[in-house]
């Protein structure tokens, strides 16, 4: 399975990079705030999710799980703003917490295969359940990020919080620019 292709050039190819773009940067910018490492291995488990599917269920099997981890991404962020009124496309409006379903329908009233997006769903409940919903309930957390990614994500993105610390002047540090300006990098 592969993870990167979205498809060729066209309405689907625009409709799914919208959808990183809106719902996944939300996720990163907001749920996964100052936790970069957090949101990769959301990322990895839901492929861990979808990649051995074609083996237990064949019937299910897609060359491409792109979509479907874009749609994991959708179900994550409408389960974390289920109130938020939302729209598909402008026209439709309605909370967030139905907007995987939505999305879904639109994808058969265009003629599209719901599979893609339905395990999408699917292994974005997976995940939500074990990170958030069982250890609500129980305080057992199976899905805390391991040391080994943060080492490797803190490696490649460097350490978020350290970043940020480093931008504060020292006390006997003369400061030219003073202001409320925002560094691009971040």
């Amino acid at each position: 399975g592969n993870f990167c292709f979205i498809g060729g050039f066209g309405f689907p190819f625009v409709f799914r990079t919208l959808m990183i773009a809106r719902y996944g940067v939300h996720l990163e910018q907001k749920t996964f705030e100052n936790r970069t490492s957090d949101f990769v291995w959301m990322l990895m488990i839901n492929m861990m999710i979808l990649l051995p599917l074609k083996f237990i269920v064949p019937s299910v099997s897609q060359p491409f799980y792109s979509s479907s981890l874009i749609f994991a991404m959708l179900y994550l962020w409408s389960r974390e703003n289920p109130t938020q009124n939302t729209s598909i496309m402008g026209m439709i409006r309605m909370p967030a917490f139905y907007l995987p379903w939505g999305m879904m329908a639109l994808t058969v009233l265009m003629g599209g295969d719901p599979v893609p997006d339905f395990l999408g769903v699917l292994s974005g409940h997976v995940y939500y359940f074990f990170s958030v919903l069982y250890p609500r309930q129980s305080g057992v957390h199976f899905l805390k990020t391991p040391q080994w990614v943060e080492a490797a994500v803190g490696s490649v993105f460097g350490n978020p919080v350290i970043r940020a610390a480093s931008n504060i002047a020292q006390p006997n540090e003369a400061r030219r620019f003073v202001g409320r300006g925002r560094r691009l990098a971040d």
